[in-house]
């Protein structure tokens, strides 16, 4: 038992005998991998992630926060919206084709960019991270896009609350027209229509009563590539191959050796 352990220690002495004799050869590799992961590193573009959070501000009298949310994104999502939007907007680098890769996954609204380094994601966050569940996270190499996606955002909820308001007052206009006020009738009745058509008038008057409250972008984080990683793994990556190949010269070596023997 004594002889195993000793054989052991003394080949795990060879072998770091060999590796320090060898060690220029396994720099040269850890250096060489970690030159590749550089260059890589410099033509590679940074990604960067950013959030938009939306915060429910105002419901109209006839919706709620589920049917608020629903409405803002069929509408973010409409083609004849974008393209309104675009004649405000001639500069921007979206283009409605971005949408056309939208994946319906569970409570997540996901675009997927022709370049695959560019996304969107709209979320009815579960969790209520964020009040009225909703907020755009956005991927992309090109920090001009968090912005144009902002400012599309403003524009998507400026067309809803002109959309909400103009049905707040078909509505007013149907219980003014078709209902009748009689006190002596139904007076449970007369006093909810009569309450209803005050909560539409304060709606219809009200000037700020956009639904959501869109905070600016956050700072854009760089989440890829991560230099730290990249160059860990090219070390990693480097010092195996480095190993691999002091081991087939040792064993070409000593194969040669013994042939001469």
């Amino acid at each position: 038992m004594t002889d195993y352990r000793n054989n052991d220690e003394i080949d795990f002495i060879r072998v770091l005998q060999v590796i320090w004799h060898e060690k220029l050869a396994l720099f040269a590799f850890c250096f060489f991998s970690i030159l590749c992961s550089i260059l890589y590193l410099s033509t590679k573009k940074p990604i960067y992630e950013s959030i938009i959070v939306k915060e429910i501000d105002n419901i109209a009298p006839f919706s709620d926060i589920e049917k608020t949310s629903f409405d803002f994104i069929k509408l973010f999502l409409s083609e004849e919206h974008f393209k309104n939007w675009k004649k405000t907007a001639a500069s921007s680098n979206i283009s409605f084709k971005d949408f056309k890769g939208t994946k319906l996954i569970s409570n997540y609204v996901f675009f997927r960019f022709k370049n695959e380094r560019e996304a969107i994601l709209v979320v009815k966050d579960k969790k209520n991270q964020y009040k009225g569940g909703i907020h755009i996270k956005i991927t992309s190499n090109d920090k001009n896009l968090i912005n144009d996606y902002y400012k599309y955002a403003n524009f998507t909820n400026k067309s809803l609350t002109k959309i909400y308001k103009n049905q707040a007052k078909e509505d007013l206009s149907y219980l003014t027209k078709y209902v009748n006020y009689d006190v002596s009738d139904d007076k449970s009745a007369s006093k909810t229509v009569i309450l209803e058509s005050m909560y539409l008038n304060r709606y219809i008057q009200s000037k700020d009563n956009e639904p959501y409250v869109i905070y600016p972008p956050t700072e854009p984080s760089k989440i890829s590539p991560k230099k730290s990683v990249i160059i860990t793994i090219s070390l990693i990556a480097g010092l195996f191959i480095g190993l691999i190949f002091i081991y087939i010269k040792i064993n070409i070596i000593n194969r040669f050796t013994n042939q001469s023997r």
